[in-house]
């Protein structure tokens, strides 16, 4: 079974920093094949149902950041997408009556192809997207995995990208300089509950119950949510390993996983 993984993008500039999260993302790409197909869920394509998959055969690198250096502009990731593996996502969900439909309106956001450029620098695995449903619930989220889980028969990468703890809001600057800062201990502490929960369903269900920290760690949902479609993809077996679980600033956790059988 091949794994799925969440991935903790932060900013954009990541791609030009050879930090220990570049690192690990690198060195874990690398100690397991190479996907046929990424299924990529992106906490930058959030949207109202019906459920989206895009499926044009070449989708648009999108550039979706605002005020960064030149020279992220110039770098490239754009490999093909995958019409009929859009198909059979869009037929998958619609067998579990979830309203889907495919979509050419977006292409691979930064929250796929920034930390994708990273562990597979090539481009020359077709990727396709699917939509966060706004306002879902952790069920729902869960429940996409679960659906997702039969892709990773195929040696299909379900891929996930978020953060688990990102809240701006906080930081007191995010000049380079001040990146690798301490984290506020309530982040840290959230995030240590996130490790120690991942591989208890109804704890993960629970989290904004159960969670400390949750209304700061967690001040919006769209980048967390991922993260539950990842842990969705767990059966039997499964466990959860860490990639990285590094702090970019004071409350942007970069933390990643892998669900591996």
């Amino acid at each position: 079974m091949f794994p799925s993984v969440f991935v903790g993008h932060g900013s954009p500039t990541v791609i030009l920093e050879k930090d220990r999260y570049h690192n690990d993302l690198v060195s874990f790409a690398r100690s397991i094949e190479k996907p046929s197909y990424i299924i990529s869920v992106s906490a930058h394509w959030e949207r109202n149902l019906p459920l989206l998959v895009s499926e044009a055969e070449q989708p648009p690198q999108i550039f979706d950041f605002y005020g960064f250096p030149e020279e992220m502009y110039r770098v490239k990731w754009a490999p093909k997408g995958s019409p009929d593996l859009a198909k059979r996502v869009i037929s998958e969900f619609s067998k579990h009556n979830i309203v889907v439909k495919g979509s050419r309106s977006w292409g691979i956001d930064h929250g796929t192809w920034i930390p994708l450029s990273i562990m597979y620098p090539g481009a020359d695995i077709p990727t396709i997207q699917i939509s966060i449903p706004r306002h879902a619930d952790t069920q729902t989220l869960m429940k996409m995995g679960e659906i997702l889980r039969v892709f990773r028969e195929d040696n299909i990468l379900v891929f996930g990208s978020g953060n688990v703890v990102h809240n701006f809001e906080y930081i007191r600057s995010l000049r380079p300089e001040t990146k690798h800062n301490t984290p506020f201990d309530w982040a840290v502490t959230f995030d240590e509950w996130i490790e120690e929960n991942s591989e208890v369903r109804e704890n993960m269900l629970e989290y904004r119950k159960k969670a400390p920290y949750v209304e700061r760690a967690v001040a919006t949902t769209e980048h967390f949510n991922p993260y539950l479609v990842v842990l969705g993809t767990m059966h039997g077996k499964d466990s959860v390993q860490k990639i990285t679980d590094v702090f970019h600033w004071e409350s942007i956790a970069m933390r990643s996983i892998a669900v591996t059988s």
